[in-house]
């Protein structure tokens, strides 16, 4: 088995595909808490779309979680975390779901955290309609532009489906996930963003090429120099305005480490704790790409 058959077994193992237990879980958590909402007399709603990895279909395996951006009818009020709270904690008590709260609803971030005794969590996220809350150091970027999330999901829809970026975006998340240290400051959708922005020339590559090329691009420099990356939701939001300069600087170091290894075949360096694929002898010094 070359590099990149095992990187393409690796990447069908980090699908969550709907016909699986665990995205059926999800989906059905999703499904409870929206009929839950809707069925409110305290809380109307104008829209609601799901959001998140779970809708892009880039959810890794044993993550069940999801968003859920609600937009009110109503103006909010600082009342308005408290009474969905309440709805949910109701709703879901009277429902037939069958799945009890691990926990009571936390709140965080102004959004309203749930956690199912099957370890589904579902964020719900309300919004004014125009879906912008005021910036603050407390309030998260996703809620900020929560409204931007359904455009997200479309966008990644379309550049990524169907193509190899899709297999991309997940084994970058899972390299993310086991390599945590290093990489926790480039989060989700910004590296579902910087994978299409590198790769969209070169979709007719095939995986093992187009994950070593993100982290040789980020190995020479990519992020260096306050360079941008734009949501493509929203061409005035900058993904990367969190990074200072030194986080930048560490996460060139961090690629060019990751790219010595892809290249010599260290896959239990990439993906701690996993197994290494045979080494094949080629004509390109052990490295056989696809």
């Amino acid at each position: 088995m070359n590099p990149g058959q095992w990187l393409e077994l690796k990447c069908q193992k980090l699908a969550v595909p709907d016909t699986s237990d665990e995205w059926k879980s999800v989906r059905g958590a999703l499904n409870a808490v929206e009929q839950c909402i809707e069925q409110s007399q305290v809380i109307r709603i104008a829209e609601r779309f799901p959001c998140g990895s779970f809708e892009k279909n880039t959810m890794l395996p044993n993550r069940k979680e999801a968003d859920l951006v609600v937009v009110l009818a109503d103006p909010p009020t600082s009342e308005t975390l408290d009474a969905l709270r309440q709805v949910l904690v109701e709703g879901l008590s009277r429902m037939s779901y069958g799945i009890p709260l691990a926990h009571p609803p936390q709140e965080s971030f102004k959004a309203i955290q749930l956690q199912f005794a099957n370890g589904v969590k579902v964020d719900v996220l309300p919004v004014a309609k125009q879906g912008v809350t005021p910036v603050g150091p407390s309030v998260p970027r996703k809620l900020r532009v929560a409204l931007s999330g359904p455009e997200h999901v479309r966008w990644f829809e379309r550049n990524a489906h169907g193509s190899v970026i899709h297999n991309v975006v997940r084994a970058l998340k899972h390299f993310r996930e086991l390599n945590r240290v290093e990489w926790e400051p480039l989060f989700s959708f910004a590296i579902e963003v910087l994978a299409v922005t590198i790769l969209e020339p070169h979709k007719d590559k095939g995986l093992f090429w187009c994950f070593r090329q993100v982290l040789d691009e980020l190995g020479q420099g990519w992020l260096l120099n306050g360079r941008v990356l734009l949501d493509p939701a929203r061409p005035g939001n900058d993904l990367l305005e969190d990074l200072d300069e030194p986080t930048r600087q560490r996460l060139t170091d961090a690629a060019q480490r990751a790219v010595k290894w892809v290249e010599a075949e260290q896959w239990s360096e990439v993906f701690p704790l996993e197994r290494q694929p045979p080494r094949v002898d080629t004509n390109l010094g052990g490295r056989t790409l696809a």
